[in-house]
């Protein structure tokens, strides 16, 4: 029998002897032996899915592959798409286990399990149990076991002596609170309230003096996207639907051209990088003309030089950062100004009245309030890129906060799946309006998309981390 869609999802803990279950063989399909393999309608869940079960020739080793996928996620708890790296072509799940240990032997049977080549793969649970039992020297096997019981694991006593597997850091993080301003107006842009606002972040030092500042964002459940009567909102705001965020660090700005250039200049992993892309100059501004693609790189090198999974953001994410507790067009109210955001003036968004026109960047933090989360130039300045494919609608779209792959939702039946797949190419989702564009571009909810090797002087992006 071929599961065809294992995942932690579908593992339960059973009350009765709380021995681990596998569950919803909805999707299940039984094989004939002479055959291994079965063909039809692509089933399965696309992060968990083996590359030959996506082409809609699922074998016995596909399962495995989902269980190894699923290993991975337990592991990192980061999303298998961010587990894979798709232009290199491996996986980099070592890179987001963050103190987890994982020994060499237990490492090279993940490895198998998740190995994209089937021939390469494991092809019998068999298999992976035998390797399991040598590697481990562990006395008990499966054969001569007439009720096919797996024997259970012998319990070790921990050695309190390892050490985690993290990348040595010589540039140590401190952690501090601080307060700031959380401003909001009135439809027509006058300030109605002012309070005081309190946060926590993680200070790690990059190195050359130079600091990246990530504010704890807690946990919760928002509404995602925009109602019909928001005013220049479109059909790519809904529907509306509820998702949960788990707690993450995000940046307190956009990342700035000093830390650009220094994370820039730490040893290249997979692209070369400019340490200076940016049309306006400017150490305190935010770094722009930078593809989605150098900001991945980015990532990398700031990831293996501190020891923590940096990335960008998920599209809900970053939507739930930025509305920070509220459901108005903005996190300051019904309108914006630009004596709070930096946006092209000469344009207005409800009763909101017109403003200056900068036509270029403004130093990050420069307008001297933030939202309730404490992040701030939430609104205009730079585009900020996401993770996130791009999908056309919120139909279908993930409820837990991870970002949206690109291949969900690929009956090709489906009108749906045409008119995305013509509009998506490839595209990455941008957020949070820039110095060019008009409010209504800036508001929380409104979502663009580029190419994700574009260059463009509007666009930016922000750190995220998992806790």
């Amino acid at each position: 029998v071929i599961h065809r869609d294992i995942k932690p999802e579908n593992i339960i803990r059973r009350a009765s002897d709380k021995k681990l279950v596998l569950v919803d063989f909805g999707a299940s399909k039984q094989v004939r032996r002479t055959s291994m393999s079965v063909t039809g309608t692509v089933i399965g869940s696309a992060e968990y899915c083996a590359p030959e079960q996506a082409m809609g020739k699922p074998q016995y080793g596909s399962d495995l592959y989902s269980l190894g996928v699923t290993c991975l996620y337990l592991l990192t708890q980061v999303s298998p798409f961010d587990l894979y790296d798709s232009l290199e072509a491996e996986w980099v799940w070592r890179d987001y286990l963050n103190g987890n240990q994982v020994s060499d032997k237990l490492g090279k049977i993940l490895e198998r399990l998740v190995e994209t080549v089937f021939k390469k793969r494991y092809q019998s649970v068999a298999e992976v149990w035998a390797d399991l039992q040598q590697k481990y020297a562990e006395k008990p096997t499966i054969r001569n076991n007439p009720k096919n019981i797996i024997p259970k694991t012998v319990k070790k006593t921990p050695n309190t002596n390892l050490q985690p597997l993290v990348i040595k850091n010589p540039h140590k993080a401190s952690t501090q609170e601080f307060e700031f301003d959380i401003v909001t107006v009135n439809s027509k842009g006058r300030e109605i309230n002012r309070r005081r606002g309190q946060a926590e972040c993680i200070i790690e030092d990059l190195g050359n003096g130079v600091t990246l500042e990530m504010v704890l964002i807690p946990g919760g459940t928002f509404t995602m996207g925009a109602p019909s009567g928001e005013a220049g909102s479109s059909y790519a705001e809904r529907p509306q639907h509820r998702v949960t965020i788990k707690p993450f660090l995000m940046g307190k700005y956009p990342v700035t051209q000093a830390q650009w250039q220094q994370v820039a200049s730490f040893p290249k992993l997979q692209r070369d990088l400019s340490p200076d892309p940016s049309d306006f100059k400017g150490l305190n501004l935010p770094v722009e003309k930078v593809s989605w693609y150098d900001v991945i790189e980015w990532y990398a090198r700031l990831s293996k030089r501190i020891g923590k999974p940096y990335r960008l953001p998920s599209e809900a994410e970053w939507e739930y950062a930025a509305r920070a507790g509220t459901t108005s067009p903005f996190h300051v109210g019904d309108t914006l100004t630009t004596d709070l955001a930096n946006y092209d003036g000469n344009h207005t968004y409800s009763s909101g009245p017109k403003g200056a026109y900068r036509e270029q960047t403004t130093p990050v933090g420069q307008f001297q309030h933030a939202n309730a989360f404490g992040l701030y130039d939430i609104h205009g300045n730079v585009w900020e890129w996401c993770a996130d494919p791009w999908h056309r609608r919120y139909t279908g779209a993930p409820s837990d906060g991870r970002g949206w792959d690109g291949n969900h939702n690929r009956d090709k039946n489906n009108p749906e799946y045409l008119v995305n797949l013509l509009e998506s190419r490839d595209k990455r989702v941008l957020r949070g309006g820039s110095w060019n564009v008009s409010p209504g571009f800036c508001r929380c909810a409104y979502r663009d998309r580029g190419i994700p090797d574009d260059l463009n002087g509007n666009l930016g992006f922000r750190v995220a981390c998992a806790l």
